[in-house]
C-alpha cells in the first residue's frame, strides 16, 4: 500500500513556475479528499478549457490517503497552470480557505474535485461578470449547470441582475453551488467558508454574501456537470458541525426568512423530529417555504402573481 507522503513542504517545490508566466486572471480552487476515481477528469475538464484571459488551477489535497496527490502531481508535471498544495485533513472548509489565500487571480471559481466543467464553461462564467448594459461593477456572477442525464437543473433561468439574492434562491431564479459561480477574489477573502461546519458550509458562505445584497450577474447557460455518480450525501457526524444547527431568525428579511425555512424544512426530513423541536418558534417559516415551492412549479400566471408579490416585499 502507497505511504502517506507527509515530507514535503506545504507547496511542492517542483510545481513552484516560473515568474515569467503571466499572471492568471482567474483561479479555479479545487479541494481534494480521497477522489483518486475523479480527480482526472476533473483537472482534464479544467485544462481543456479555452480561454481569452490566463488562468490557473489551485489544488489543495486534503490530507487524502489515496492515490489523489499522485495523480494532481503527475498532470502538473505536465500542466504548468496547476499547482498542487498539500495540509493535513482539516475539511473542505479550511482547504477552499487555503486554496483563496493561495490563488493569484482577480477572480476565484470553487470547483468540487468529482464534477466537471462544459467546454467553453469557464469563459461563459468570466463573460458574465460583465453583464451588457450594465455599469455597475460585478463582484459574483453565477451560470446554470446540468445534472444526471444532461439536463439543466433550472431550465427557465435567465440572463438577468438580482439585487436580492435570499429572494432569487427561493424562487428558483438562479441556484449556485459550487462550479457555477465566479466570486471576486477581494470578496472572498471576505467571506471565508466556516471551518466548524462540515455540512451546508457553502450555504452559508452564499448567505453571508447575499446579504450584502450587492448585484449578481446570472447566465442561462450551463457551465458544469454535477456529478450525481460521485456524491455521498450524509449528515454530519455531530448536528453542532451542519449549518442547519445554527440557523438564525432574529433580525432577518422576509426573504433570508425564506430561504432559511427551506433549509429548516431540509434539515427536519434529514434529522427528524430534534431538528422540529430544536426549531418549534420558527416552523412557519418552513411551511411557508414548501407552500411557496409548489407555487413556483406552477403555471406562468401564479409565478407573475409571486413576483409581483416578491417586489411588495422586497423591503419587508
Amino acid at each position: 500500500m502507497r505511504q502517506l507522503r507527509t515530507d514535503f513542504p506545504f507547496e511542492d517545490a517542483i510545481f513552484n513556475r516560473s515568474a515569467e508566466e503571466p499572471t492568471p486572471k482567474i483561479s479555479v480552487v479545487i479541494p481534494v479528499y480521497n477522489k483518486a476515481a475523479a480527480i482526472q477528469t476533473t483537472l482534464e475538464s479544467v485544462t481543456s478549457q479555452k480561454l481569452s484571459v490566463p488562468f490557473e488551477i489551485v489544488v489543495v489535497d486534503d490530507g487524502s490517503r489515496d492515490q489523489s496527490g499522485e495523480i494532481i502531481r503527475d498532470l502538473a508535471q505536465t500542466d504548468a497552470r496547476i499547482r498542487y498544495f498539500f495540509q493535513e485533513n482539516t475539511g473542505v472548509s479550511a482547504a477552499r480557505n487555503y486554496g483563496v489565500k493561495q490563488a493569484r487571480g482577480e477572480w476565484v471559481v470553487f470547483l468540487d474535485a468529482d464534477d466537471l466543467f462544459l467546454p467553453g464553461g469557464l469563459q461563459e462564467l468570466y463573460q458574465a461578470t460583465t453583464p451588457p448594459a450594465y455599469t455597475t461593477d460585478i463582484d459574483f456572477a453565477c451560470a446554470n449547470f446540468l445534472t444526471h442525464g444532461g439536463k439543466p437543473f433550472l431550465p427557465k433561468m435567465k440572463a438577468q441582475i438580482i439585487t436580492n439574492g435570499f429572494r432569487a434562491w427561493v424562487l428558483r431564479l438562479f441556484f449556485p453551488r459550487t462550479g457555477t459561480f465566479i466570486f471576486r477574489r477581494a470578496q472572498a477573502l471576505k467571506f471565508p467558508f466556516d471551518t466548524k461546519l462540515k455540512r451546508y458550509e457553502d450555504a452559508k458562505f452564499l448567505f453571508d454574501y447575499f446579504r450584502t445584497r450587492k448585484p449578481i450577474a446570472t447566465s442561462p447557460v450551463p457551465v458544469m456537470i454535477y456529478r450525481e455518480e460521485f456524491c455521498t450525501e450524509s449528515k454530519a457526524r455531530d448536528f453542532e458541525q451542519d449549518f442547519l444547527c445554527e440557523l438564525n431568525f432574529f433580525g432577518k428579511s422576509f426573504w433570508e426568512k425564506l430561504a432559511l425555512g427551506g433549509l429548516l424544512a431540509t434539515g427536519i426530513r434529514t434529522y427528524g423530529p430534534s431538528v422540529r423541536e430544536h426549531y418549534i418558534d420558527f416552523l412557519i417559516w418552513a411551511k411557508f417555504h414548501e407552500i411557496l415551492r409548489v407555487l413556483v412549479r406552477m403555471q406562468n400566471s401564479v409565478l407573475k402573481r409571486i413576483a409581483y408579490l416578491s417586489r411588495l416585499l422586497d423591503h419587508l
